[in-house]
């Protein structure tokens, strides 16, 4: 090392060496500054003679003069008295506009100028709303937009999963993933306070019947209609071999109706149609029912609303802001995404049976696919935005705004669709539809067309039709198309006047023409104010550009100061060449010193020093050569004399340790500069998937005696942001369990006494329910009925299923979780890409889900308690005992831990490594007796001592370093205290029990302070490991 560096040094002083450097750069920059004070003086002389030319060209006039000038002019007073005219003229318009009727209103009534007042009132807030149009929708667009589809989906979501449990082994529809449509999932919204989020449920049909789509107007493709006809199928087959049905087609309905649920065809039907009115109130009801098995129960309101052909709600969430929802059911035609939906349609009356064929999925797609084709700055969204307010009034829909937009968007390139082009797209949506207009003629998108993109499934009929005329109506009446090209003058009156004039001046303008003159005509009114303005600006602009008369002594002047530009010039070039002189004069004189850094370099070989370093740096390499040969074939002459099969033993002795190295070398490069990316990604996932079993859960236990289940909380290694081996993780999630109604949970303490690994026994308690039992009468007293009377009547008590005795059994809690997880997975939305598979299990729930791309997770669900409202939990989690009771349950503080690495990675700068510290030290610590526990309690204590700026990539090695100065000095003081027992730095964001907070610090290395063989042995392995730590960190390996 010490011959490469000082290599490295020798070479850059070669290549620093200075050199000689003769007069024949002096003499070329003296010509060089000679040449250009010639230059100079040429420029002085050519702008003095344009000067004198310029002077003998004048007329007396020059641009730019003072404006006082032209006050000697008579065609100046002309022009202002004409000006003054025109701007009184301007004046009385808009005061005229502003007040009109003023004569007339002298003689009303004190009630009509109130009226009067009021209108004026609703006129200017109608003007101020017009004006925000522009600089709220174009400059500020609805920002939250798309979190509030993600808080709808989710919130659908969660209806769906509680819908499939409830309507599992039934006989009605089967409910598939909600599909937000409308506007506002297409990412624009007409309205940002009164957006309705529309989501689409399809719905298959239950086993053992089938959907029959029946074409209602066959022959047109203009607005179909279909009829969802409901077949039963025959199951005397299966009722023969089976026996778990009997068959609809070939039972009476009354023996149908004793033994088994009821057919859809009796349900939701009329005659055999499915039923668009009783589907509707069917969903009502369902979102009713499942809303107390939500978790947003506890912090929104729900608010059912009228419907009649879909189901309409909404929630209020806890910051008031208001979402109205609008479940629409749905049939899919074949496997594309076109639908026939309860969709509400024009039409004055419906029949209920009657379903409409819809695009709004396909629409969705569309502008999804494009989104994502598209640039970062596309605003494609904001021109739908901007139209759908500027359409207010008119009889133009959204639906053909969004048509004429879809059309260009695949005819226009999409990078063409940018801000600084934006002006020109909107002009290109505006010429478009005026040639519809002309030509009676705007195609339906998805009908015929082929640029329709191939990631849009139409069915056959849309493929192969013709294109439909969604004109049809301006073409059969004439006068229909009259006021249709009528309402497209002022739509693009409307924009121009928002694109060219700003707001203010829309709204001067759009007040200006609303107002009815009694001598003026609207119109003629607003061609007179446009005609004034514009006149205003360009007299304004002729007066500024107004040729102005000069003197000669302005021309005098201009010459004594380009006199006196010459003479700095030349003063400038005379202290430049004395300048010159001077240096040259200090480089003659310390010649001996005078090396110039872009002399070639072979001017070094005139000094003798440079071959002295020459000969150092031959000797110097020789030596290198030599003892890197050396190092690579050791003891040459004792292998000369060994046989062959000794020399492939030691090459293969060679290989393993190569390949040792390599392997420890990579600990490095792939736990902290190539982390686990993927551990947060997968850490959303199981709590998605694990939530989604809760709320499943939920819905299976409603009106039950088993323990209420609370929201999932991913405790462990992988939730705090660290994995000890990034393939066997276990992700492991605690589900906090409370007492049934009229039950009640006790934590009793097994080791009283002592902090040490506290274990708890939780004591179920049965209340009372004889008041209500006579005053309700909806159940019986637990305590004051018989057990077999209980039995017929009521859901059995938690005592007789999850107990022994009076305690719950922690054994029979994880067979219980075990059931649940078999029987909610087929409610679940994974179950159609993912596999499930059970893992034994003891004291908890572990089971194992392969995604589609053959990922496995391992999944270990936890029951618990919690200890009042703080972050202790009893829980199911296994101890190091060699048997355990299965009512003894142990005291955890994996949620404390996970909310303390929470808030440290909130606190901490954005390059903060101490994870990867337990990261990197989680390989090292395997074969030692040092557990991760010991390490992270290591990690935290130092976390609240060493400020979290000093955690950065720049410091990584230091931290490692204090990691390992701060156990060993645990070590041998034979004490490492518990983090959250006694500890005054623990943050105030972790709730600790009052217990906690009042005990004496325990140590965690008791053990070594009572058995000195133990300590001896932790000692040589501390030493074991900080050799493994420095070999890493200062060899790679």
């Amino acid at each position: 090392m010490a011959a490469r560096l000082f290599l490295a040094l020798l070479v850059q002083s070669i290549f620093q060496l200075p050199q000689m450097v003769g007069d024949e750069l002096d003499e070329a920059t003296r010509e060089r500054m000679q040449q250009r004070a010639e230059y100079l003086n040429q420029e002085m002389n050519r702008l003095l003679q344009e000067l004198e030319q310029r002077n003998e060209e004048q007329s007396g006039f020059a641009w730019g003069a003072p404006l006082f000038a032209a006050l000697h002019h008579w065609q100046f007073w002309v022009i202002a008295g004409v000006l003054v005219l025109l701007f009184g003229l301007y004046w009385w318009l808009t005061e005229r506009s502003r007040a009109p009727d003023n004569s007339s209103d002298e003689e009303s009534s004190s009630s009509e100028s109130e009226q009067v007042q009021d209108n004026e009132e609703e006129e200017n807030d109608d003007a101020n709303e017009r004006r925000s149009i522009f600089e709220e929708h174009i400059q500020q667009p609805v920002q939250n937009l798309a979190l509030e589809c993600l808080t709808v989906k989710e919130l659908v979501g969660n209806f769906i999963l509680v819908f499939r449990a409830l309507l599992s082994n039934s006989s009605f529809p089967e409910l598939q993933s909600a599909i937000g449509v409308g506007s506002a999932f297409e990412g624009w919204s007409p309205h940002e306070e009164d957006v309705i989020y529309c989501v689409l449920v399809p719905m298959k049909p239950p086993r053992w019947h089938s959907f029959h789509l029946e074409l209602c107007n066959a022959g047109t493709m203009q607005a179909r209609n279909f009829c969802i006809r409901v077949e039963q199928e025959c199951t005397c087959m299966r009722e023969q071999l089976v026996g778990d049905m009997l068959c609809f087609l070939h039972h009476p309905e009354e023996e149908l109706r004793r033994n088994q649920n009821t057919s859809l065809l009796r349900t939701l039907c009329t005659g055999s149609y499915l039923d668009v009115h009783k589907t509707a109130r069917w969903f009502h009801q369902l979102v009713k029912a499942a809303w107390a098995a939500l978790p947003q129960v506890t912090s929104c309101r729900l608010k059912m609303m009228p419907f009649n052909r879909s189901c309409k709600f909404q929630v209020t969430q806890a910051d008031q802001k208001r979402l109205i929802i609008e479940i629409m059911s749905g049939v899919q035609q074949g496997d594309s995404d076109i639908f026939v939906t309860s969709q509400s349609t024009e039409a004055i009356f419906t029949p209920s049976t009657m379903w409409t064929e819809s695009c709004a999925v396909a629409e969705v797609k569309f502008f999804s696919h494009m989104t994502r084709q598209a640039p970062r700055d596309t605003f494609h969204l904001k021109c739908l935005q901007l139209y759908s307010r500027i359409l207010v009034g008119t009889g133009f829909s959204d639906y053909t705004l969004k048509t004429v937009v879809m059309h260009l968007l695949t005819t226009i390139p999409l990078s063409s669709w940018s801000r600084r082009e934006f002006v020109m797209r909107m002009q290109d949506i505006m010429r478009y539809l005026r040639s519809c207009l002309e030509e009676k003629r705007l195609d339906h998108f998805f009908l015929g067309n082929e640029n329709v993109p191939k990631e849009i499934i139409l069915p056959p009929a849309f493929q192969t039709a013709k294109p439909l005329n969604l004109f049809q109506r301006l073409a059969q009446d004439p006068d229909m198309h009259a006021e249709a090209l009528h309402e497209f003058n002022e739509l693009q009156d409307r924009l121009m006047r928002l694109l060219f004039y700003g707001p203010q001046q829309r709204v001067m303008t759009m007040v200006a023409t609303k107002v009815t003159f009694a001598l003026l005509s609207p119109h003629t009114v607003t061609a007179m104010a446009m005609a004034a303005k514009l006149f205003l600006a360009l007299l304004v602009q002729s007066i500024f550009q107004l040729p102005q008369m000069v003197g000669d002594e302005l021309d005098e002047a201009t010459r004594e100061r380009m006199q006196q530009r010459a003479e700095y010039l030349n003063q400038e070039m005379n202290r430049l060449l004395q300048e010159l002189e001077q240096r040259n004069q200090i480089q003659r004189t310390q010649r001996w010193r005078g090396f110039a850094r872009r002399a070639p370099p072979f001017a070094a070989l005139h000094h003798w020093q440079f071959w002295v370093i020459a000969g150092v740096l031959v000797l110097l390499f020789g030596l290198y050569w030599w003892l890197t040969e050396r190092s690579r074939a050791p003891d040459n002459s004792s292998d000369e004399e060994s046989s062959s099969s000794e020399s492939e033993q030691v090459q293969d002795n060679e290989e393993e340790e190569n390949d040792d190295a390599n392997e420890r070398r990579s600990i490095f490069e792939e736990h902290i500069q190539q982390p686990v990316q993927n551990l947060a990604l997968e850490c959303l996932t199981v709590k998605e998937l694990v939530g989604n079993f809760i709320l499943v859960f939920r819905a299976l236990l409603s009106n039950s005696s088993f323990p209420e289940l609370q929201s999932a909380i991913g405790v462990g290694s992988a939730f705090e942001g660290w994995s000890p081996h990034e393939e066997d993780v276990i992700y492991c999630v605690l589900v906090p369990m409370k007492p049934p109604r009229w039950h009640s949970f006790h934590l009793e303490l097994c080791n009283a006494g002592t902090m040490q690994a506290r274990n708890f026994c939780i004591r179920v308690e049965q209340e009372c329910t004889c008041m209500r039992e006579q005053l309700v009468g909806d159940m019986l007293c637990f305590l004051h009925h018989p057990e077999e009377e209980l039995r017929r009547n009521q859901n059995t008590s938690l005592l007789r299923t999850l107990c022994t005795g009076s305690y719950l059994d922690v054994h029979k809690t994880a067979r219980w979780f075990h059931q649940l997880v078999k029987a909610a997975w087929a409610a679940l939305p994974q179950v159609t890409s993912c596999r499930l598979k059970m893992m034994p299990f003891n004291r908890s729930c572990k089971f194992q889900v392969t995604q589609a791309d053959q990922k496995r997770l391992i999944i270990e669900i936890m029951s618990g308690v919690q200890q009042g409202d703080s972050d202790i939990f009893v829980t199911s989690q296994s101890t190091e005992a060699i048997f355990t009771p299965s009512t003894m349950w142990t005291e955890s503080c994996a949620v404390a831990e996970v909310k303390f690495f929470s808030h440290m990675t909130r606190q901490a700068p954005r390059d903060t490594f101490h994870l990867k510290c337990l990261q990197l030290y989680s390989r090292i610590l395997v074969g030692t007796g040092f557990s991760d526990y010991t390490l992270k309690t290591v990690v935290m204590h130092l976390l609240t001592t060493i400020p979290l700026s000093s955690w950065s990539r720049r410091e990584f090695v230091m931290r490692m370093q204090d990691i390992m100065r701060y156990l060993r000095s645990c070590l041998e003081e034979k004490r490492l205290d518990h983090f959250f027992l006694g500890n005054e730095n623990v943050p105030k964001e972790i709730i600790l029990p009052p217990a906690f907070q009042t005990a004496k610090p325990l140590n965690l290395f008791q053990r070594l302070a009572q058995d000195p063989d133990m300590h001896a042995e932790a000692l040589h392995e501390f030493n074991e490991l900080q050799d493994r730590l420095m070999r890493l960190l200062f060899y790679g390996r």
